[in-house]
Order: structure tokens, then C-alpha cells, then sequence
């Protein structure tokens, strides 16, 4: 295999991983016909601008250029970013809700240890080496693999999991079939594992040409997780929301991105098919951001933020949100979105919705806090 480094840095911004698979030469071990999709939007995703509280008089104060001139009116209170047009309409179809003033137990505004805490789903960064999916997966016993070079911590955590990457990017020479012959003509145990893995990997079609954008990616995987024993769990990666200078929600930096998570939600759409009614979609972020915009037109790390999450479970399209305010006596310390709904309760909803979980054990076992509570009814009625 050869790589052009240059075209590799610059195709690799998007991730895919799956997870849930059969076991190779194994029977399918399915516990459940649900199927959970994360979109981890690193950077910290400002909340304010996607799902913009219009009802709240004081965002007006605080975010003189960063207010959408058309958002989508989902109430008088809430109006949906324009660059999120595909989730708005599956919101209007009882297929989406926005969570909003949430986030992870994390205050301290680290990429370092919030991404550690969103992907861990402990309260401690890098106290835990598993993932609060992967431990999901070990406990309803799915056996399977992740696919990625490097399996994210989110999925670590649950047994007979085997790693490949799929070669889509440009400027990579895979040389398959005769790498296959020449692991053929060898007899030690790795290499065998080796061509085990090669083979099925290309009989998946995942040494495949394809895109490696994000829209791409989430097409490939919906189109895996609509087959019967498809792989049950899927995490894309979207970088950039660091929104620190240049804003501009309705043509910069960050409508650019949501651009880009709106179309990672179609896309998981039009793959699963029919699929997509036994499925949940949701985004995961490390942190909100500033309520104030600074003096770049950008905003800084903050805390509070909203969740995106969509799919045929959900049921009944609405903004959930226990709305703190704008003003500065509700902001965290005196500069931040309150955050009032733990993430990890919506994670705990989604794991039940998806995988049949227990909210005692998911509370317990998955995140190691019995007193996260139980918001299923909220979200899922």
C-alpha cells in the first residue's frame, strides 16, 4: 500500500466507524432490530445558532451578527438554523427533536477533556479506556468488529472486535488481490488472521472506491445498517466547529458545517431505507459555546448546548428544553448557555429506544451514575 501524505491529510477529515458486525466466520449474534448513529461534531457545536432561541429577548443583545435572517420557525420560541433544512422537515414529519440547553458534566471547556468525556460518558477525563457504546454493546452482547484504522473510544469496550480501515482515500494504491496471493502462499498464524480479515473485507466491498466526505461516509454506512445482520451501531466524525472568528451563521465557517450535519442526516436516511424506522440518528459535542460573540464574530468555549437527533423512533417532532435563559444572571458564570438536561440522560434514552436497555442499567452500567434520570417519555412519546 502506498499513500500520498498530502492527499491523505487532505481527505481525512471525515471518520467512519462501524460496529455490531457478525464476528467472522460466526452466526449473527443480534440481540435487537434497532440501530444507533452518533455524529460527533468536534469543536464544540454553538447551540445558539443552530437551533436559534428567537423567544429569548436577550440573544438579541448578546449576538448582534450571529443571528440567522430566516431560521425555520419551529414555535414562537425556537427557529432551526436554514442550513439544517433536511433535519426541519423531519422535524415537521415527527422524525426529529433538538434537545437544547444540554451537555455533558463538563465545565472546564477542554477539546482534550470534553471530547474524553463525550466519547467515555464518565465524569472524569481519561478515567475510563471503554466507551459508553461500546459498553452498551458488550452488555446486550452484540459480537462484531469495529471499522476504522483506530477504533474511536466511544465503541471500545466489548469483546471480539477486529479493526480495518476502509481504503476510499484518494491517493491510495491498495494492491488487494495480490497482497490475497501472497498471504495465500504463507502459512503463520497472523498472516492467516491477516488474509481472513482481507478476504472478507473485500467481499464487503469495503476496499471499494467510494467518497470519504461525511455525507458520503453516512450514505455507506445506513446502506450497511439496512441489511438483517448489518451492523447495529454507526459514529461519524465532522470536525471544525471551533468557531473562535468568522462565524456568520448564515454563510461562514459554521453554516458551512451544519450544511455538512444536515447532510450526514439525509444521507443516513436514504441509506437505511426502511430501516430508518427502527433507527435513531443523534449528534454528540464536547461543549457549547459563549452566549456573548467576541470580537472576531466567532464565539469561545462555553458549556450548554443542543443536541440534534432524529429518526422513525422518535415519534413526535418538537424542541425539548428546559429553558434557562439569556440574561446574565442565568448564564453560567455570568458567560455561558446553562445547561439544565444531562446529555448523558438523552444518550441513556437513545440506548433504550434503540437496543431495548433497561434505564437502570444503562444508568448504572454504561455510565456508572444511578441518579442519571430517566427522560425517555419526553423524547420518545
Amino acid at each position: 500500500m502506498t499513500i500520498d501524505r498530502r492527499k491523505f491529510i487532505a481527505s481525512s477529515g471525515a471518520t467512519l466507524a462501524f460496529a455490531g458486525l457478525p464476528s467472522f466466520g460466526a452466526l449473527s449474534n443480534q440481540p435487537t432490530k434497532g440501530r444507533l448513529a452518533v455524529i460527533i461534531l468536534e469543536g464544540g457545536l454553538d447551540g445558539l445558532c443552530s437551533v436559534q432561541p428567537i423567544g429569548d429577548k436577550h440573544l438579541f443583545d448578546e449576538r448582534r451578527s450571529l443571528i440567522s435572517e430566516k431560521p425555520l420557525m419551529v414555535n414562537d420560541s425556537f427557529g432551526i438554523n436554514p442550513q439544517l433544512s433536511n433535519f426541519a422537515k423531519m422535524m415537521l414529519q415527527n422524525e426529529a427533536i433538538a434537545v437544547h440547553a444540554t451537555s455533558m458534566p463538563y465545565t472546564k471547556r477542554s477539546h482534550f477533556e470534553g471530547q474524553n468525556i463525550m466519547e467515555s460518558g464518565v465524569t472524569d477525563p481519561f478515567s475510563s479506556s471503554t466507551g459508553w457504546l461500546g459498553r452498551s454493546l458488550s452488555i446486550v452482547q452484540t459480537k462484531g468488529r469495529a471499522l476504522s484504522l483506530d477504533m474511536p473510544l466511544i465503541l471500545r469496550g466489548y469483546d471480539n472486535v477486529e479493526n480495518i480501515y476502509p481504503s476510499d482515500i484518494q491517493g491510495v494504491d491498495f494492491a488487494d488481490q495480490a497482497i490475497v496471493r501472497l498471504l495465500q502462499k504463507v502459512s503463520d498464524p497472523q498472516s492467516s488472521m491477516s488474509l481472513s480479515l482481507l478476504e472478507n473485507a473485500l467481499g464487503e466491498g469495503l476496499y471499494a472506491g467510494g467518497p470519504r466526505d461525511a455525507r458520503g461516509l453516512a450514505h455507506k454506512a445506513g446502506k450497511a445498517m439496512s441489511a438483517p445482520d448489518g451492523p447495529i451501531a454507526a459514529v461519524v466524525r465532522v470536525p471544525e466547529f471551533d468557531t473562535h472568528a468568522s462565524q456568520d451563521v448564515d454563510s461562514g465557517i459554521l453554516a458551512s458545517q451544519l450544511g455538512v450535519v444536515d447532510s450526514v442526516f439525509a444521507a443516513f436516511k436514504a441509506g437505511l431505507g426502511e430501516k430508518w424506522k427502527d433507527t435513531i440518528v443523534m449528534t454528540l459535542t464536547e461543549f457549547g459555546r459563549t452566549v456573548r460573540q467576541n470580537g472576531s464574530s466567532g464565539t469561545d468555549h462555553g458549556y450548554g448546548t443542543v443536541g440534534l437527533i432524529a429518526g422513525g423512533l422518535i415519534g413526535n417532532g418538537k424542541v425539548v428544553a428546559d429553558w434557562p435563559g439569556l440574561s446574565k444572571t442565568k448564564q453560567f458564570q455570568n458567560r455561558d448557555l446553562m445547561a439544565t438536561i444531562d446529555y448523558r440522560s438523552v444518550c441513556a434514552a437513545c440506548l433504550s429506544a434503540t437496543f431495548g436497555m433497561n434505564h437502570e442499567t444503562v444508568a448504572s452500567e454504561v455510565f456508572f451514575d444511578k441518579n442519571i434520570p430517566n427522560i425517555s417519555e419526553h423524547l420518545f412519546s
